[in-house]
């Protein structure tokens, strides 16, 4: 709960805005550690959110309406295979939705026509997982060189206006392959890394509104030598 008071309304200040939040979790291990799972529930809602009336009233006013309410479930797992081979994975269903007061809740949407009582937040992804396997050489020439490979898949994101207002449509989802490559000894460290290994230059990296929309990056190459003293 945030105790702040609210806007002021009539010279009284209203009840201060409200987080209420409910979540189950479990957290499971197996294998003797070398497997850890967890996956978890949950569900957060804001009330009291101020916002001006319409038609505005002069002075200026305020009411009372209900904010974002964000459910879903969520998860990770990760697994030991073998002593070089490790496996580290992550999942979320996500729904976040934003209370929508009127007029706007009797406006047709551009992005598709209809009216919503509850509007998608923006750049907010209704699933996304990843899976990242890294490999480790422990002996011969090549020990201390690991190499490491993973995919990281978002869905479809809504775009609106900041205030969650007005619904634009749907940035859709992507999926990218990222990949790097270590090499470590008793005093240097070298890594090499590529991101979206597989130039996908059809993906959106983030909206922030109908006219700022912010393009995925290509095939990035990086790297760093370390030294240990």
């Amino acid at each position: 709960m945030n105790f702040a008071a609210n806007q002021i309304q009539f010279g009284e200040f209203l009840p201060p805005q409200e987080g209420k939040q409910t979540e189950i979790g479990v957290k499971t291990e197996w294998l003797g550690g070398r497997l850890n799972v967890s996956a978890s529930y949950f569900d957060i809602k804001q009330l009291n959110n101020t916002v001006q009336p319409f038609p505005q009233t002069t002075p200026v006013s305020f009411i009372l309406v209900n904010g974002v309410t964000s459910k879903g479930v969520d998860g990770d797992i990760a697994f030991a295979v073998t002593r070089n081979l490790s496996v580290i994975g992550s999942f979320a269903i996500f729904d976040a939705r934003s209370a929508v007061h009127f007029p706007w809740n009797a406006t047709p949407q551009p992005g598709d026509g209809r009216t919503y009582t509850a509007m998608p937040v923006n750049n907010v992804s209704e699933r996304s997982f990843s899976l990242w396997g890294r490999y480790k050489i422990t002996e011969g020439r090549l020990k201390g060189l690991s190499i490491g490979v993973g995919v990281n898949n978002v869905a479809k994101r809504a775009i609106t206006d900041n205030a969650n207002l007005i619904f634009y449509g749907y940035i859709p989802g992507h999926t990218l392959v990222d990949a790097n490559f270590n090499y470590e000894t008793k005093r240097f460290k070298y890594q090499l890394r590529i991101d979206n290994v597989l130039n996908n230059s059809d993906y959106v990296h983030a909206s922030r509104s109908n006219n700022v929309i912010v393009p995925g990056t290509p095939t990035n190459v990086g790297g760093s030598i370390a030294y240990k003293f």
